[in-house]
């Protein structure tokens, strides 16, 4: 397993084992709100940024045929998501429901908000595609080590661009959700 990936496992330990102890001991947010909605925001620029730049890097790398270009892009790749994809979901997330508090009770304020509880949803959902799509990054760098353009790359870049594409799609959709706030009852 290459060491990026191993690191991405590592990040998303860290996102999912610190909400519950979040919710078990206080949840006074320790900023203040404005902070909180900057390091919201910030995470948000960084992991959407990061998105779809890496499927456009993806993309034109896997039009080279070129099976080092390939394989240094797919490195590169899981480096973006280590270094900015992972700290852009810490981010969103944890400020997120920092800020959530402020439509309800703590920590739960999210469930009584039409817009913000699909938002979230949203999120999450493409997190767990995510799990999948760096399932396939590896594999990119494990069958792009040789000499030659592998045979067996194509059919999974091609579900890369599907999973990948409803992957940024979801956050996108959440992203406009946060904007407009509509009105929608639950």
């Amino acid at each position: 397993m290459h060491t990026s990936t191993k690191i991405i496992i590592a990040e998303n330990i860290i996102l999912f084992s610190a909400p519950p102890i979040l919710w078990l001991t206080s949840f006074e947010p320790p900023f203040a709100y404005e902070l909180h909605k900057l390091l919201h925001i910030t995470g948000a620029v960084l992991f959407l940024g990061n998105i779809v730049v890496t499927g456009l890097w993806m993309f034109f790398a896997d039009r080279t045929h070129n099976q080092q270009v390939i394989h240094f892009a797919a490195k590169t790749t899981n480096w973006m998501d280590v270094c900015f994809t992972g700290p852009g979901v810490i981010l969103v997330f944890f400020n997120g429901l920092w800020l959530s508090a402020s439509w309800g009770v703590a920590p739960f304020g999210f469930l009584n908000v039409g817009w913000l509880l699909i938002a979230l949803g949203l999120f999450l959902l493409s997190g767990v595609i995510w799990f999948y799509l760096i399932f396939l990054q590896e594999c990119f760098i494990q069958t792009t080590i040789g000499n030659k353009y592998p045979a067996e790359f194509k059919p999974l870049i091609v579900r890369w661009y599907i999973w990948g594409a409803i992957a940024i799609s979801l956050p996108l959709i959440s992203m406009a959700l946060m904007i407009i706030k509509p009105t929608i009852l639950i």
